[in-house]
């Protein structure tokens, strides 16, 4: 996800609602460094076993790496085999999208950009 670093609030704000609304338990932490954010994440996640994750690195950035330019990190996934993720994971993403429109990057084990419907089908 490219998400500006400013907009984080908006982030935290979005996760709560949604995971409000859903009955996920959310879940934020952060390392500092000399005052600076170097990591950042925000979790959600139920009985169920689905876990929705965010993970933004502004380090990356600092050390003039490539994967800065990625943007933030967001997992959707489930933790028991038998949990379909799609409905709650494709309802997240409808709602990141009216708030984010078009900075959302579907990416597959190897790093491929993927389709929308592609990276809905999971991984083995």
């Amino acid at each position: 996800m490219k998400v500006p670093a400013e907009d984080w609030r908006t982030l935290e704000r979005t996760f709560a609602d949604f995971g409000h609304t859903h009955a996920l338990s959310i879940r934020g932490d952060e390392q500092l460094r000399n005052g600076r954010s170097t990591w950042r994440t925000l979790d959600l996640c139920n009985e169920a076993g689905i876990s929705i994750n965010l993970l933004n690195e502004p380090w990356l950035a600092e050390v003039h790496s490539p994967r800065a330019d990625e943007g933030m990190t967001l997992s959707i996934y489930s933790l028991k085999p038998d949990v379909d993720w799609k409905p709650l994971a494709r309802h997240f993403l409808s709602e990141i999208e009216k708030i984010w429109p078009a900075k959302t990057t579907f990416r597959g084990a190897s790093g491929q950009i993927l389709s929308f419907e592609d990276a809905m089908k999971g991984r083995p």
